[in-house]
Formats: C-alpha cells, structure tokens, sequence
C-alpha cells in the first residue's frame, strides 16, 4: 500500500507544519493554546514514526502497513483537533497557511475556486489500468501550467483479470535525467542517461518533491498528497511512468500531475509551491 502510505505521510506532515505556523503567529496576536507546543513534538514524532521505511520496504506485512497508516490518520485527527483550538483563538473560523512564508490569515470564509477551465492535452499520455474505468481530464493550472487528473474506477472484470497494477506514462522528449535527487530538494541535476548503467534497465525514483523533466523545458510534478509512486525511468523506453501495483480490487485512486513549462528553476519553484512548502486553508 504504498501509495496511501506515503501520500498519507504528506497529508500528515504538511498538517503539521501548518498547525506549527499557526502555533508561530499566535504570540505575535498575544493569545496562547495551553499544551499546544507538547502537542506539536508529540505529532510530530507521529509523522516520523509513519515515514518508517518498513511500512512501505521490500513486500512489508500488514502490521507494518498498518503501522504507518494508523499513524499517518492519529496525525490528521490530532492536528484537526488543535487546529480548531487555535482557530478558536484567533477568533476567526478559517485561515489560510502560506508555508513558503510562514504567513497566516485568519478568515471568515474560505473562498470558493472558480470552475476549472478544460484545456486540450499539450501531448498524449498513457493510463494503464486493466479491468478498470479511466477517466482523465485537462485543465488550467494558470502560471503554473497544466492539470492532469487521472481518475481510475473499481475493477468490472471479476476474477477473470489482474486489476492491481495501474499506471500513467508521459513521454520522454530527451535522453537526459533531470530532477532533484534524495536529500537535494533545492537544486535540479541533470545527467544524460548514457551516464548510467542500469542493471536491470530501469530505474524508480522516488521523487520527494515530484519534480521530474521530460526534456524541452517540459517537467511533470506528482501532487504527492494525491499521488506518491516512484517513477520509472530505462534508456530503453521514451517514457517516464509512474506505476502502483498494490491498488486493491475494492480501492479507486485518483492521481494529479501538474505539467509545467519552463526552465529547470522555475519548475522547482511549482514543485516547492506544490508539494514542500504548499499554501493551505482550514
């Protein structure tokens, strides 16, 4: 399971990091939230406990997928719990947490978005999903590019197909490897992929910030609180594809990429935007 595993984990974290920014501006406006900061280093260990690497290692039991699922919904429910103690101290119902800037709003009301704007594909990509209902749809995403969102139904072959293994593939313009490897989520590398040699011809990287490049100033970033899969990558395919073997036969999924176009920093910047340092309401 380990697509809500590890989106699960961004939920959880990104919660966190909100509550802690809120938690920040609470002295500035002179209210405090008793408990709140031993709260805060509780839940936190909550998320590092959930990013354990045996809830989604090498075919992990499901005691330890439990495991990291089980932590990743305490977090929500606990953040959602001293969320609503300080909103009640900031005396407003809602706010809004920029996590690039640290800036909270309190609001009276969440603004409605406006109905997405369809727009024709920029290029084909492959949806993969045997025995199930696909849906996927286009749409604006403003300065930031292009919404993919890949909606997969429940299984309508029986028994008689395997319906586990989904999978979305984007083409690959160049041969050259272009993202922000682990630990490096503040620079974009770039290697040809002659420069590897795959043992198994291919590759899967994780992605912590989503950012990958398709080659021509064209990138593609998972949503990882939607979607957190590993890509695929081999020289002898022109493609990238994200791929989830474990959808179980009672399970949908719906999977959003955001497609930009541009150069390598300003694709790092809607990925930081996107995925580390999101801005959020409640």
């Amino acid at each position: 399971a380990d697509n809500p595993v590890r989106s699960g984990n961004m939920r959880a974290r990104t919660d966190v990091a909100a509550l802690e920014a809120m938690a920040a501006a609470l002295p500035k406006l002179g209210k405090s939230v008793p408990g709140l900061d031993a709260a805060l280093r509780t839940m936190w260990e909550d998320v590092w406990h959930a990013e354990v690497s045996d809830c989604s290692g090498i075919n992990p039991w499901w005691g330890e997928v439990h495991f990291g699922l089980d932590h990743n919904a305490k977090v929500l429910a606990d953040a959602a719990t001293w969320r609503a103690k300080v909103l009640t101290a900031l005396g407003k119902p809602h706010a809004e947490v920029n996590l690039q800037t640290g800036v909270v709003t309190p609001l009276d009301a969440l603004g409605v978005p406006g109905a997405p704007l369809a727009v024709a594909a920029p290029f084909d990509v492959t949806v993969t999903a045997t025995g199930r209902g696909i849906e996927t749809k286009w749409e604006s995403a403003g300065a930031d590019g292009t919404w993919l969102t890949v909606k997969i139904g429940l299984p309508t072959c029986g028994e008689d197909c395997f319906a586990n293994e989904v999978s979305v593939a984007f083409p690959r313009f160049e041969d050259v490897l272009s993202y922000c490897p682990g630990l490096i989520e503040d620079e974009v590398r770039s290697y040809p992929l002659s420069a590897f040699t795959f043992l198994q011809k291919e590759a899967w990287l994780p992605l912590a910030n989503g950012l990958i490049g398709l080659g021509n100033n064209t990138w593609v970033i998972k949503a990882t609180r939607v979607v957190h899969v590993a890509a695929r990558i081999s020289p002898q395919d022109a493609t990238i594809t994200f791929d989830d073997e474990t959808l179980r036969d009672t399970d949908t999924a719906t999977w959003q990429f955001l497609v930009y176009k541009g150069d390598a920093a300003g694709a790092l910047q809607a990925a930081d935007r996107l995925n580390l340092h999101p801005t959020v309401s409640y």
